[in-house]
């Protein structure tokens, strides 16, 4: 889900380093080896669970489920359309033998025939007790006679698309649920154990009287030989693992004490997923037993009446093969392990080999080449990419904000008065919307921004120290060619809204229009005394109503100015694609660390300078630059934007999602 990496982080003093640090000491300076934290995502909802039938992945989300062809890499949104019960999707269960997919959903229960491609509905259940149970499904499982077995927090039943429902005299809150290949329905609880109901219908409670006995059961898993694993935690919290054979169950600690998440049968061998590795449990071969470095094992809790019983049946091997940040589900089908994530979707790993198959949403950024960030609380920011949807992140997750129909959100900005707004456009009209993003869209009907095509568009969004919202500006003309048209000074408050951009019309400027290159596509502010403006004619200084525009003939490196950055002590740096000009206030200059093509720039509160690259994402001091990439937690090399919210984070838009990196 993250990592932590180390960058040099220390404004130099020598040569060359007032190009780098603030005049006047006006930014504060980090620690030289500061850790970071990178942490990245791709798709907004966390997988929860997966099942694999060849040639079919299925990744069950709190916003659906996807079918995904893994010879080929598409996907399947399965929903309503298709017969899907609800949206969000608590519990799946395969069935392997008849080729069903049981799908347990907020609107019901359904199964699905992975031939035929079409699911059978089961009949709401008749009795409030039965309700209760279907209401809140923690796990499910294929029952023989063609069923299903149903848990929850309110108990067990069986149900069937024959409308068949029936509670099992089971009260307790049911966490997991098991069918091993002889029938025989395996129960994990909440606090009170394994139960098992056998095929001849009895139920009984599998436990040991030692305050050391999985108590709360997290998963279950059948084992080879036809023993069950009960992987849980004991009274006092700590993990623990028992193995049941012959109805009677040992426990175990492991050792070394790493968190099982998740288990999967593979063959002969019962794989079983950590945060870092992949293990596979087997019964031991002849020969003489070998200890790893990076195995694992199973130690004794208690020795009982049979030692021997009390050992574990097991070698537990490690798997080479990659685990992805945030690892929680985990499926085997063939030769392949699928793991779902927290963050990135569906990873399909080959054990042996290091490559992985991502099978991802990729609905957080999608084709975005902006981004957009504005926080109302550490754990409480939205954030826009240009798509369908802004997004809030909570610290944890990202949930959609509902916008009108067939919206595109440009950008989220921050306003004075703690409320954040989003710029948006409905359809191809020529016009930007504002909202109010108050985990909905609350429309500023009297504020509308207008261009002279159709589809207007969004370059940036910043509100400025005087608290007036810029703008830039674009739309299509009627060959669908997108045109720049300048940037909007926009005061939210009074609805007032000024254009600016460069103009034939003499009483443009008297009206308080100012001249700027029509291509601005980025903005900074220098306090309240000067607006800095990134544009495909040069860098552009505002200092009241005086307009400057430099070029190469001013000595920038590049007159084709993709981004603009500026510190508090008045340095500012223009990014282009063959390096980044540095304007200490009287010239430009172009240090050696900084020639590189850079996207996007951003400066933060310690004063460094963060630039977006085709390279990853690039942090300068002063003397040095430092990169995070793919290696450190990124999800692509190649970093089209970034932005820095207002507790020094930054965000970076890359590939198919968002990485944050905490400094």
């Amino acid at each position: 889900m993250h990592r932590w990496v180390r960058i040099l982080g220390a404004c130099a003093v020598g040569v060359g380093a007032l190009s780098a640090c603030p005049r006047g000491g006006g930014d504060a300076v980090p620690a030289r080896g500061a850790t970071v934290r990178v942490r990245s995502f791709t798709d907004t909802a966390p997988v929860s669970s997966v099942a694999a039938v060849s040639p079919y992945v299925f990744a069950a989300t709190s916003r659906g489920l996807d079918r995904w062809d893994v010879t080929t890499g598409q996907r399947l949104w399965l929903t309503a359309d298709h017969g899907l019960p609800g949206d969000r999707v608590m519990a799946i269960a395969l069935d392997e033998g008849r080729r069903w997919l049981w799908v347990a959903t907020d609107g019901g229960l359904s199964r699905y025939d992975i031939e035929a491609g079409v699911f059978d509905g089961v009949a709401p259940a008749p009795t409030e007790a039965l309700s209760a149970i279907e209401a809140d499904v923690r796990a499910v499982a294929p029952a023989g006679p063609g069923g299903v077995w149903v848990g929850g927090p309110a108990g067990l039943a069986y149900a069937d698309p024959q409308a068949d429902w029936r509670l099992v005299g089971l009260a307790q809150p049911v966490t997991a649920l098991a069918r091993d290949r002889a029938g025989t329905l395996w129960i994990g609880t909440a606090g009170h154990g394994l139960f098992v109901h056998r095929i001849d219908g009895t139920l009984a409670q599998l436990t040991e009287a030692d305050h050391q006995a999985v108590r709360t059961v997290r998963f279950l898993a059948e084992a080879p030989g036809g023993a069950v694993i009960v992987v849980g935690d004991a009274a006092d919290g700590a993990q623990r693992v028992a193995i049941v054979r012959d109805g009677e169950a040992a426990s175990f600690r492991v050792a070394p004490d790493v968190r099982w998440l998740a288990a999967a049968r593979r063959r002969d061998e019962l794989v079983v997923l950590t945060p870092r590795r992949l293990y596979a449990l087997a019964a031991p071969r002849p020969g003489a037993r070998r200890l790893r470095r990076d195995g694992a094992r199973l130690v004794p809790l208690a020795a009982g009446t049979d030692v021997a019983r009390s050992r574990s049946p097991f070698t537990i091997r490690a798997i080479d093969a990659p685990v992805p940040p945030g690892a929680i589900a985990l499926a085997a089908a063939d030769d392949r392990l699928v793991i779902g994530t927290r963050d990135q979707g569906t990873a399909v790993v080959t054990p042996g080999q290091r490559r992985v198959q991502w099978l991802r949403r990729g609905d957080l950024a999608g084709a975005g080449r902006r981004i957009s960030v504005a926080c109302a609380a550490r754990a409480d920011c939205y954030v826009a990419t240009g798509g369908r949807t802004a997004w809030r992140f909570d610290g944890a997750a990202f949930s959609p904000i509902a916008g009108p129909p067939d919206a595109t959100v440009f950008a989220v900005v921050a306003g004075g008065d703690g409320e954040v707004y989003a710029l948006y456009r409905v359809g191809d009209e020529p016009r930007v919307r504002v909202a109010r993003a108050d985990g909905g869209f609350t429309p500023l009907d009297d504020v509308h921004i207008d261009t002279p095509g159709r589809r207007a568009g969004v370059s940036f969004a910043v509100r400025s120290p005087r608290g007036m919202v810029w703008i830039g500006l674009t739309y299509e003309d009627d060959t669908g060619q997108e045109l720049a048209y300048g940037a909007a000074e926009v005061d939210l408050g009074l609805a007032l809204v000024a254009y600016h951009h460069a103009s034939r019309d003499a009483t443009d400027l008297a009206r308080g229009v100012l001249p700027i290159p029509i291509t601005a596509n980025d903005i900074a502010f220098l306090g309240d005394q000067e607006v800095w403006l990134a544009s495909l004619e040069g860098a552009v200084r505002i200092a009241g109503r005086d307009v400057r525009v430099y070029g190469e003939s001013d000595g920038l490196v590049s007159e084709l100015v993709r981004g603009i950055a500026v510190t508090s002590g008045g340095i500012v740096f223009a990014a282009t694609g063959v390096g980044v000009g540095v304007f200490d206030g009287e010239r430009w200059s172009a240090p050696r660390p900084l020639q590189r093509a850079v996207n996007a720039v951003a400066v933060g509160a310690d004063g460094r300078l963060w630039m977006a690259t085709p390279r990853g994402l690039a942090v300068y001091d002063g003397a040095r630059v430092r990169r995070l990439d793919r290696r450190r937690g990124l999800l692509s090399d190649d970093v089209r934007d970034l932005a820095i919210d207002r507790f020094g984070r930054v965000w970076a838009l890359a590939g198919a999602g968002v990485s944050i990196v905490t400094p």
